[in-house]
Order: structure tokens, then sequence, then C-alpha cells
């Protein structure tokens, strides 16, 4: 698989290995702010995710919901307008995993490919430029993805093949070279 330009590096994990590593990244994700913790009932949902300043939700129905800071388009609803309450990800359906980064959101459909949106000035979002997005674009070259995470300024995809993909920023060799 060739991603031109990206800092990919490839090398072989266990699942196990790369979901405890979400769960902690999710777990280390500040919402930044207040002390009062709102409450958002979203049912069914099957999966969450904190990023920056930014929630997301997916819920059983394969659609992608989000809420709070959008000035990179991190919502995915093709504004920067924050919003308190959820918002539907536009043109995104059939989802199965989800992923916040610092100011980028992540998700993994059921095909197996992966979409990114939100702040792109690393290459998080793997579309080959570093232009910030408003909506879901795909990760190019990249299939047979059955998990995801998001660090602050940079991605990590799981395939099937147990191989783990990174893109994104390499400033402290999070991309795993």
């Amino acid at each position: 698989m060739a991603m031109r330009n990206f800092h990919n590096r490839i090398f072989a994990v266990s699942a196990a290995a790369v979901l405890a590593a979400a769960v902690a990244l999710l777990a280390s994700c500040g919402g930044g702010g207040g002390t009062s913790g709102g409450g958002v009932t979203f049912v069914p949902t099957t999966a969450v995710a904190a990023g920056g300043g930014h929630s997301v939700a997916l819920k059983s129905d394969g659609t992608v919901w989000a809420w709070g800071y959008n000035d990179a388009g991190q919502l995915g609803d093709g504004t920067i307008t924050s919003r308190s309450t959820p918002v539907r990800v536009t043109g995104l359906i059939g989802v199965v995993a989800v992923a916040a980064g610092y100011w980028h959101t992540v998700a993994v459909r059921s095909d197996g490919t992966v979409w990114a949106w939100g702040f792109n000035g690393n290459m998080e979002l793997g579309d080959n430029t570093t232009t910030s997005r408003s909506t879901p674009v795909q990760v190019i070259g990249l299939t047979g993805v059955v998990a995801v995470a998001a660090g602050g300024t940079h991605t990590v995809a799981l395939r099937s093949d147990n191989t783990v993909w990174a893109w994104g920023h390499n400033g402290s060799g999070q991309l795993g070279d």
C-alpha cells in the first residue's frame, strides 16, 4: 500500500494492545472547562470518544453525532460553528468505530474504509493535504481497517491483517519509527 507523503510505518501488534492504547488515550483526553457534567441523553449509542474540546457518539444505526468546540470542523457538520447539542456528521453512514483527536475526528465504516474530518495541519486526516475539512474525507489508500485511534495530531489504524498504519505529526516518534 502506497501512502505518498505520509510518515507511515507498518508493524504487527495485537488488537488488544491497540484497543488498550485507545482506552488510555480516551481517558487522558480532557474536555477542558467546566466542573459540572451536563447530560446528553443519546440512546442507543454503541461508542463514544472525547477530543480536545468536542465529543462524538456512534449510534447503533451507524450514524455519527458530535458536539462541542468546532473551530476546525471537527464536528463534521459542514460548519465551524460550535454546538452544545449533538449534530449529525454529514454524509457518513455504516460506521462501526469512532475516535477523536484534539481537533480531528475519525470513523471506520463497515466496509473497512476510514474517514476523517477537522484540523489537518499535520496531515492527520490522511487525505494527502494539510487542508482542514468540516465534512468527512476518506483516508487515501487504506482499507480493511477494524479499529482506529486518534492522538492529539496523529491517527492510528489497525487493519484486519494485524498491521498498524499511522499518519500525521511525528515530532515524538508517535508514528512508530
